[in-house]
């Protein structure tokens, strides 16, 4: 016979329910006791919980996940400034979309310390949860091109520092070449114009899109718009790889083997090639 399957939650499941679900949190508040899946003798182990200092803490969260702590790093306002910026144009709260975060299945994914499990870091967390989110991405279609943008940098920047970190990267976005982690992202060539702050240097027509690279080296990230060839150097990601591929290369993108070779020594010097 199969083993019986225990109906309730377990004690620390419920207290992470009442600190991080809001909607787990009013039940209890206001007594639905009915739809907190607890036992009888655990549910008035909780009943000794202060309710106000419940709130208080479940409202320090959300302001740690917004602006950071001691223990982590500063917070989705410093990983995604013009977001909440825009957010706050379109006067949504930032505690209140914290508390709408937390309820879903995105946050769900991240994990906070190395002993908690396999999972994702809060920034790409935040990333799946805002692309899902229909008042900022459907107010204005340049939304989802700033919040990727933002996503990519906070992601690589974080990867610069951390280079083993306990969080798993979950995006295809993001491609490790064996040298570094990078990705390309193609923007309209008046949106790298304006992240460049200058004129793009390509001759390509004001309405199209322009590869725009962000990899995070040993030292440093570095982002801007790079070239196909560029993009398949990096792709290919070593000397040996570009040298049995030169041939191939030269010819598919109208270079000179000494043109490829300075490239590729650039390349190298900035670390973006083993």
């Amino acid at each position: 016979m199969g083993q019986a399957v225990n109906p309730f939650l377990s004690l620390p499941e419920a207290l992470y329910r009442l600190l991080f679900k809001r909607s787990y949190r009013q039940a209890f508040l206001e007594g639905n006791h009915q739809f907190l899946d607890l036992s009888e003798w655990d549910l008035q182990q909780l009943r000794t919980i202060d309710h106000e200092e419940l709130q208080a803490t479940a409202k320090n969260i959300c302001r740690n996940l917004l602006s950071g702590n001691l223990d982590t790093n500063g917070g989705l306002l410093q990983a995604y400034p013009s977001v909440f910026q825009e957010l706050k144009n379109l006067q949504i709260n930032s505690i209140e979309l914290m508390y709408e975060f937390m309820e879903t299945s995105f946050f769900d994914d991240y994990r906070e310390v190395p002993f908690g499990g396999e999972g994702i870091c809060v920034e790409e967390a935040f990333y799946y949860f805002l692309k899902n989110y229909s008042p900022f991405i459907k107010a204005n279609p340049y939304n989802k091109l700033m919040l990727t943008h933002e996503f990519l940098t906070s992601l690589l920047s974080i990867l610069v520092i951390n280079k083993d970190p306990h969080f798993v990267v979950k995006t295809d976005q993001v491609i490790c070449n064996g040298k570094v982690f990078y990705a390309v992202q193609y923007f309209p060539s008046q949106i790298v114009a304006a992240l460049v702050n200058r004129p793009v240097e390509m001759q390509e027509q004001a309405e199209s899109e322009i590869p725009f690279l962000y990899a995070a080296t040993e030292k440093t990230l570095i982002k801007g718009p790079i070239d196909e060839l560029t993009i398949e150097m990096i792709r290919l990601g070593e000397y040996k790889a570009i040298e049995r591929a030169e041939v191939s290369l030269c010819e598919r993108f109208a270079v000179s083997q000494q043109d490829l070779q300075r490239i590729q020594n650039k390349l190298a010097m900035l670390g973006l090639i083993g």
